[in-house]
């Protein structure tokens, strides 16, 4: 996965929530786990560029934030990544259904913060030629960058 440093202004630094989310909860409301959104805690650690890791500590969830559970800390909801490069992040934690009965959960989740490139071909994706037809080969690489600061 990329993901951006910078929003299209190419100054604001974007921020990402790193809490938990449960997809399934999205599919039918009426068949979703009652969770305790007080109970349960998240532990992260990301390892970043420099190889350096940063231990976000041991975190509790303290309600939810829509349907999901939520620490409510910055550092957690709103985390900034310091430079461009190659991001590990390490979560574990756990948190308690309304009947008491406890879920283990986390992983490891790997990402790039760099700028996002188009590739662009000479011809279209999916287009039909008849047999014998000659096609032109080229290719066009552009970042977003590139095309801002192009005059």
């Amino acid at each position: 996965m990329i993901l951006p440093l910078y929003a299209g202004d190419n100054k604001t630094k974007l921020s990402y929530s790193l809490e938990p989310q449960f997809p399934e909860d999205t599919i039918d409301v009426n068949n979703n786990i009652s969770w305790a959104y007080n109970s349960g805690e998240l532990s992260i650690q990301v390892t970043g560029p420099d190889g350096k890791t940063a231990d976000l500590g041991t975190q509790h969830f303290v309600g939810n934030s829509g349907q999901w559970p939520t620490t409510k800390m910055n550092t957690i909801t709103a985390w900034k990544p310091a430079a461009y490069g190659y991001y590990t992040v390490k979560e574990t934690g756990w948190i308690d259904d309304i009947w008491g009965n406890r879920y283990d959960g986390g992983g490891t989740y790997h990402f790039w913060i760099a700028k996002r490139m188009t590739l662009a071909t000479a011809t279209f994706q999916g287009q039909a030629y008849p047999v014998g037809t000659k096609i032109r080969q080229g290719y066009c690489f552009s970042t977003r960058q590139s095309r801002l600061q192009s005059k």
